[in-house]
């Protein structure tokens, strides 16, 4: 079982990886962004004591805690945002890389990271992330072959 300490490390350890994921991939962009989002959410459960073992249940747990109820609207978006990149499997549906800075992190993550170290009564020392270039392509939006 892990503490709000050892959270907040891999919270760092998985911001870090999101300036380095290729533009291409912004399904894994807003992917690590809400894993990111999963363990601030752990730190905050752990420092009251709570562990969830699943996503079920750390649903479950935020949805029951009132002072976590500004966290739980936006890492509920965050949670099916995630699902929606991975389990799709539609490109034409993905969060594109020029609306991921507004769409994912302005609205999602930058408010749970404030409200989590209000909450953990820590000092606030992440920046802004830094996107990698959308001047590379979006993925591909059909799979048949040229002739």
């Amino acid at each position: 079982m892990a503490d709000v300490q050892a959270h907040l490390k891999q919270y760092w350890h998985n911001r870090a990886l999101v300036p380095a994921l290729p533009a291409t991939h912004n399904d894994w962009i807003v992917t690590v962004v809400f894993y990111c989002g999963v363990q601030l959410v752990d730190a905050v459960l752990a420092h009251g004591g709570l562990h969830p073992t699943s996503h079920q249940k750390r649903n479950e747990m935020i949805a029951n805690v009132r002072k976590l109820e500004f966290i739980a609207e936006r890492y509920d978006v965050l949670y099916q945002l995630a699902r929606k990149v991975r389990y799709l499997a539609d490109p034409a549906k993905w969060v594109p890389l020029a609306d991921v800075e507004q769409k994912v992190l302005r609205a999602y993550l930058y408010p749970i990271e404030h409200s989590a170290y209000k909450l953990l009564n820590l000092q606030e020392t992440h920046t802004l992330i830094k996107l990698p270039s959308a001047a590379l392509t979006e993925p591909p939006l059909s799979t048949e072959a040229s002739s």
